[in-house]
């Protein structure tokens, strides 16, 4: 029987190989041979893949080592792939490279960002777009990602969908003991009682910004005397984080930031915060974290980037500030603290428009 090979750099910490594992753990339980081809040791998320699905590493000796490519080919004609599904463009390259001689396979590309980081990246990118061909499928996140990434990297024309994202809402359910675990949290972390949570579930890197939230977060405190506290939830290199550190020095916020590392499951702190953000600069596409931040009705600030708009509408579910825009971001904080949007309709808007089945039925239905 054929099967689906996917294929991703790696299984960090990351809403995209949590998608991947979503993807694969459904099509394994609906009986269809899929397997994970991953290009580099990092398998962080290795325990949330079902253990029946196999995972195959390919590791290279340098970025673009093509001797892997020949290992590559060997894998999908002994599983008989007919389809292989790629997890963002630099998989997709190398995929691209070990068929080149070869049409009779199928091939997905699932972007899960949407601008490039620096231009070295873009034109890396707007390389590997080269391959495509009529026979590819590519699947975009939302529409703006699609006009965006269609404009700028001039993609070929091919047949394409757009996929939202989606959650498993039961999974991410509110607790009935809410009050409990935050009156828990506040002990645990020494909060008073005016001190509001705002929580940020994001890589420690550059373009999630980091740097912002912490001016942000300043600004809210010395305009508004608001004193909130900020969680992070994600890791990072030690070197940015160190300057994530000396800004909070400078401005004398050690007391009301909290770095929390890399946690597998995020949902206690979810049920503690009082309300969701995302700072991103420039990579953010349709962001796993705030879905599952808002079916636990929390409202949401996102700077409005990617399919940030698509995914929030003003005053029912958040707020879009500006990117790089710190005041922007501190003035959003303050009015979803103060005006208390209702977390049931927030929780209604994701189990109406961004539900785990409704997502996994579209995959089902292009990946026939």
């Amino acid at each position: 029987m054929s099967s689906i090979a996917f294929i991703i750099h790696g299984l960090c910490m990351g809403g995209a190989e949590k998608f991947t594992i979503s993807l694969l753990n459904h099509m394994h339980q609906n009986g269809r041979n899929v397997f994970l081809i991953v290009l580099s040791d990092d398998l962080t998320l290795r325990n949330e893949l079902h253990p029946d699905i196999p995972i195959l590493k390919v590791l290279r000796k340098s970025k673009y080592d093509f001797s892997i490519t020949k290992k590559i080919t060997s894998i999908l004609s002994q599983y008989e792939v007919n389809k292989v599904f790629c997890i963002n463009t630099f998989s997709y390259f190398f995929i691209k490279v070990a068929l080149i001689n070869n049409n009779t396979i199928q091939v997905f590309l699932s972007l899960h960002s949407t601008s490039s980081s620096n231009l070295k990246n873009y034109l890396q990118n707007f390389l590997y777009f080269r391959f495509i061909n009529r026979h590819d499928r590519i699947v975009f996140l939302c529409e703006n990602q699609k006009r965006q990434m269609t404009r700028n990297y001039l993609i070929p024309k091919s047949i394409h969908y757009v996929i939202n994202n989606g959650i498993d809402t039961q999974y991410y359910l509110p607790s009935s003991n809410t009050k409990f675990l935050k009156n828990e949290a506040r002990g645990i972390f020494k909060l008073k009682d005016d001190e509001s949570i705002i929580l940020k579930v994001a890589r420690i890197a550059p373009e999630k910004g980091h740097l912002d939230a912490i001016e942000a977060l300043y600004i809210l405190h010395d305009k508004y005397n608001e004193p909130a506290h900020l969680f992070l939830v994600g890791d990072g290199s030690i070197e940015y984080k160190n300057k994530i550190k000396k800004s909070i020095n400078n401005k004398g916020l050690q007391y009301f930031v909290h770095f929390e590392g890399n946690r597998q499951d995020v949902r206690w702190y979810y049920q503690i915060a009082d309300i969701f953000t995302l700072t991103s600069t420039n990579t953010e596409t349709f962001s796993i974290a705030a879905l599952e931040a808002m079916a636990y009705g929390l409202p949401c600030s996102i700077t409005e980037i990617g399919g940030a708009n698509e995914m929030i509408k003003p005053g029912v579910n958040g707020m879009l500030t500006t990117p790089r825009d710190p005041l922007s971001i501190a003035d959003s904080w303050y009015t979803l603290l103060s005006t208390k949007p209702k977390k049931d309709i927030i929780r209604e808007h994701v189990l109406n428009h961004f539900n785990k089945e409704a997502m996994l039925s579209k995959y089902d239905s292009i990946l026939i």
